[in-house]
């Protein structure tokens, strides 16, 4: 009975200690990311009711399998100084915008009805398992250069509501 008790730990044993693998660390080195790119935006004149303008890009590789975020920025000067997050649907290797959005961020750097020309660039950063963004992990663009000109909107996409509800 001893030596089928034996005979039975030590084929536990060695199946135990099979079963091991080698522990692999997974290390972010931000000298080695490569930045998104965002591809050739074509201007024109925006209209509420407007196709969608889409435009070409690819995501940033930080050397990690993890979750990345990528959105759209705006701003009015190349050096990108007073950008603002623009309102875009990203897609794979496409990224969205409606022009009834886009005329909200023209309007907000130059007059109704006058032509605006917007810098366009991706901010790529690493995300945790919980979703928040890795401090220090931001990834820029190449900056891409589009004319538009704004239309005259009578109430913003913003201001529109599906219903409204009166209270007596």
């Amino acid at each position: 009975m001893k030596k089928l008790l034996y005979s039975i730990l030590a084929l536990a044993g060695v199946a135990f200690t099979s079963c091991t693998q080698e522990h692999i660390d997974v290390q972010y080195i931000p000298g080695n990311v490569v930045a998104p790119v965002l591809g050739n935006i074509e201007g024109c004149e925006l209209s509420e009711d407007g196709a969608d303008i889409t435009v070409e890009f690819t995501k940033a590789d930080f050397g990690v399998a993890t979750s990345t975020a990528h959105n759209l920025y705006v701003a009015k000067s190349e050096d990108m100084a007073d950008m603002k997050k623009a309102k875009a649907t990203f897609g794979e290797g496409v990224i969205t915008m409606t022009q009834a959005d886009l005329n909200v961020v023209a309007l907000d750097f130059g007059e109704a009805g006058a032509e605006v020309t917007l810098y366009f660039a991706i901010q790529a950063n690493l995300n945790t398992d919980k979703g928040s963004v890795v401090a220090g992990s931001e990834s820029m663009s190449n900056v891409v250069a589009a004319t538009f000109k704004s239309f005259v909107a009578d109430v913003l996409p913003s201001e529109k509501f599906d219903k409204v509800w009166f209270l007596f």
